[in-house]
C-alpha cells in the first residue's frame, strides 16, 4: 500500500530536482526513506534522493540517533546531511521551538525545483485538526496540512497522509527495519503526544474509525478554503490601490464584513505574513478601516505592520523607528554615507543634467525632519513648509521624518528623492544625491 501511494504521488508531482527526506530516525520517517530508495531502485525516477537528520540536542541520545541515521543511510546507499541545533530547554513551547527550528534549517537546502518530503500520515493529520480545533482555529486551520505546498524555493510534501500508523507498522516490521523510539513520544506534556497517548484511544472505544473521520472532514475544509480564496481574490482585485501591499479604504468599507475578514486574511497572507488573530482582526476593521475618513491609523502584531493613510491601507514588514535626530557631517562626497536603522546609505555622483551646487570648502550635513524646516522651489514663488510640501507630495506620514535633508553650510539644500531648494541648483557640474539600500 505505501509503495502503492508513493508512486501515485510521484506520477501526480514528479520532482526533476533534488528530492530531501526528513529522517528522524523514527519508524515514520524510516519506511518513508526505506520505500523511496527502493521506488528509485527499482525503477530509476528523474530526480536526486538525499536525506537530511536534524539533531534537536533535547534527548540524552541525540548523538546516538545521529549515528544511527548515518549507518543506515550507508546501509542504503543514499546521501544524508545532519545538522545540530541549539534549543532554549527553558522555553515554554518547546515542541513548537524545535519545529521552527527545523524548518528554519530545511529552508537552507531548498533550491529551486527541490522537495521536501516529510512522513506525516493519517493518524498525524487528524492530531494536527483536533489541536488547531482546540485553539478555535477556523476553515483553514482545520484543513490540517495540505499534501503539498510551496516552501522556500521548493515545495514542502507529505506523500504519505492517507497512510495509518498501523500500515507503517506493518511495512516496518515486514521489512525487519530497525528505528528509533524516541522517549519524549511518551511525555504528555506535549499536547500532541496527549491526543495520540490517551485522547484518541478513548474516543477509539466508541468510534474505531474516528482518524478517518476526522480526516475526510479536514478535507472537506480544504475544499471550502478553496472556495473562499477564490472569493478573496476576485476582492482583491476591486480593491487595490497601487501595488499587492496597499489597498483602497473606501472600496474595502463596501464589502460586507464576512468578506472583509476573508479578503483580509488572505492578503496578509498571500504576502506570506502570520495570520491575525481574530481580536486584531477586529481592531483592524473596526479602529483601522472603519476610523474616520482623516484619522491616522496604525495596527502590528509579530512583524507585521499595517497603516492606514487617507484612502490607502498599507502592508509592510514593522521595523524600528530609526533614531532621526542625528547630524552626519558628509565630509567625502566620494564616499558613501550609511544613514541610521535600515534607511540604506546616501551617495553623490557627477549629474549631466540639473544637480546640487557644492563648492570646495562646504559643510555638507545629512539631517532628518525635525520641525519648521522650509525650502522654495525653484520657479515657484515664495517658501513652503516641508510638511506643506509633503502633504502635497503624498508622502504617508510614518515616511516623512525619515527622509534625508542634505544641509549645506546650514541651510537646507536637498530633499532627498523629491527636490533641490531655490539656490543651490546647477546645471552639468553640479552633483546627483540618491538614496540606495
Amino acid at each position: 500500500m505505501i509503495n502503492l501511494t508513493l508512486s501515485q504521488f510521484l506520477a501526480k508531482h514528479l520532482p526533476k530536482a533534488t528530492v530531501w527526506i526528513a529522517y528522524s530516525g523514527g519508524i515514520d520517517s524510516h519506511v518513508l526513506l526505506h520505500a523511496m530508495v527502493h521506488l528509485q531502485k527499482d525503477n530509476p525516477l528523474p530526480f536526486q534522493l538525499k536525506a537530511v537528520h536534524i539533531n534537536h540536542g533535547i534527548s540524552p541520545y541525540a548523538q546516538d540517533w545521529t549515528r544511527h541515521c548515518e549507518a543506515v543511510c550507508q546501509q542504503l546507499t543514499i546521501s544524508l546531511e545532519t545538522y545540530s541545533i541549539k534549543l532554549d530547554k527553558l522555553k515554554k513551547n518547546l515542541e513548537a521551538e524545535a519545529r521552527k527550528a527545523r524548518y528554519s534549517t530545511f529552508k537552507t537546502l531548498l533550491k529551486e525545483g527541490d522537495y521536501l518530503l516529510t512522513a506525516h500520515h493519517l493518524d498525524d493529520q487528524a492530531e494536527t485538526l483536533l489541536l488547531h480545533l482546540f485553539r478555535g482555529a477556523g476553515v483553514k486551520g482545520l484543513a490540517a496540512m495540505p499534501e503539498v505546498k510551496p516552501f522556500a524555493h521548493g515545495f514542502l510534501a507529505r506523500p504519505i497522509l492517507s497512510i495509518t500508523r498501523t500500515e507503517i507498522f506493518d511495512y516496518a516490521t515486514t521489512h525487519q527495519l530497525q528505528w528509533i523510539n524516541d522517549e519524549s513520544n511518551s511525555d504528555t506534556t506535549f499536547s500532541r503526544n496527549l491526543l495520540r497517548e490517551k485522547v484518541i484511544p478513548l474516543l477509539q472505544t466508541r468510534w474505531p474509525q474516528v482518524n478517518q473521520g476526522i480526516v475526510k472532514t479536514a478535507g472537506l475544509m480544504r475544499t471550502e478554503q478553496q472556495l473562499l480564496d477564490e472569493v478573496a481574490e476576485e476582492d482583491l482585485h476591486k480593491v487595490l490601490s497601487t501595488n499587492l501591499s496597499s489597498l483602497s479604504v473606501s472600496l474595502l468599507q463596501m464589502l460586507s464584513r464576512v468578506r472583509l475578514q476573508n479578503l483580509l486574511r488572505y492578503w496578509v497572507a498571500k504576502q506570506g505574513f502570520l495570520m491575525p488573530s481574530k481580536q486584531k482582526l477586529d481592531i483592524l476593521i473596526n479602529e483601522v478601516i472603519l476610523a474616520a475618513k482623516d484619522a491616522k491609523a496604525c495596527i502590528h502584531w509579530d512583524n507585521v505592520e499595517i497603516r492606514k493613510w487617507r484612502d490607502t491601507l498599507s502592508l509592510s514588514v514593522k521595523t524600528e523607528e530609526p533614531k532621526t535626530d542625528v547630524v552626519i557631517l558628509w565630509e567625502d562626497l566620494n564616499k558613501k554615507i550609511k544613514l541610521p536603522g535600515d534607511l540604506g546609505y546616501l551617495f553623490a555622483k557627477k549629474s549631466a543634467e540639473t544637480g546640487v551646487l557644492i563648492q570646495s570648502g562646504d559643510k555638507v550635513e545629512v539631517r532628518f525632519r525635525q520641525a519648521g524646516e522650509r525650502c522654495k522651489l525653484p520657479g515657484y514663488a515664495g517658501h513652503k513648509t516641508l510638511k506643506k510640501l509633503m502633504q502635497e507630495w503624498s508622502i504617508p506620514y510614518w515616511q516623512r521624518n525619515q527622509i534625508p535633508l542634505v544641509y549645506i553650510n546650514d541651510q537646507l539644500a536637498v530633499i532627498v528623492g523629491y527636490a533641490i531648494c531655490e539656490g543651490f541648483c546647477i546645471e552639468k557640474t553640479g552633483y546627483f544625491i540618491q538614496l540606495s539600500q
